[in-house]
């Protein structure tokens, strides 16, 4: 079993032998690399500290994709990508960790706004609010369902 999994497995035990109250839910980013708008990692290289000329780089080589249209097996033509990541290409995981850490920034905030509460675990009562895995994120509450929509928690 995965640590990640274990993770989740004990903070739920924990929770469920508590008695308290609390949501959660896992949200999976299908075709997560599919998705990444080129314009927000570059706003996001910006923000961390990258150089204009790294993230001119970066672009040039993002927006290198293209796609083989094939028809009855043969190349028909080409299509240029406008977002998304090279699956396979080791740099990928890179890119979509600095784009997943601004969720997880956004989840920190929103704690700190008391707009949420993650679930407290252990003996030190370590608040936990969330767990990122590659493109799933697990998210715990001790917010009842109601209050944490209507707080517009994630805005």
């Amino acid at each position: 079993m995965s640590k990640r999994v274990l993770i989740a497995n004990e903070i739920l035990d924990e929770k469920r032998r508590s008695g308290e109250e609390g949501v959660v839910f896992k949200i999976d980013f299908e075709k997560a690399y599919d998705h990444v708008s080129w314009d927000f990692l570059d706003h996001v290289l910006e923000k961390k500290g990258f150089s204009p000329r790294w993230r001119k780089w970066m672009r040039g080589y993002l927006s290198s994709i293209s796609f083989a249209v094939l028809v009855n097996g043969n190349a028909k033509g080409w299509v240029k990508a406008s977002r998304g990541l090279r699956q396979g290409d080791p740099l990928s995981p890179f890119l979509f960790t600095l784009i997943a850490d601004v969720l997880s920034r956004m989840l920190l905030r929103a704690e700190e706004r008391n707009a949420s509460e993650g679930f407290r675990v252990g003996r030190n009562r370590t608040r936990v609010s969330h767990l990122q895995f590659a493109d799933d994120t697990i998210f715990f509450s001790s917010t009842q369902e109601e209050d944490m929509w209507s707080s517009r928690v994630f805005c």
